[in-house]
């Protein structure tokens, strides 16, 4: 994370965490497949 005294924050993410990130978005997008996602959450015990 770096805090910038003017304009808002920004985070270095790798390429490979960012790709992930950006498909993780492409699939929200499905509403079908949304309704799947929250028990591999549950299971690691994260909120949903």
């Amino acid at each position: 994370m770096v805090r910038r005294r003017q304009g808002g924050d920004v985070a270095l993410v790798a390429t490979d965490g960012l790709e992930g990130l950006l498909e993780t978005a492409h699939l929200l997008r499905s509403p079908r497949r949304e309704t799947g996602l929250p028990t591999p959450f549950k299971r690691w015990g994260l909120e949903w």
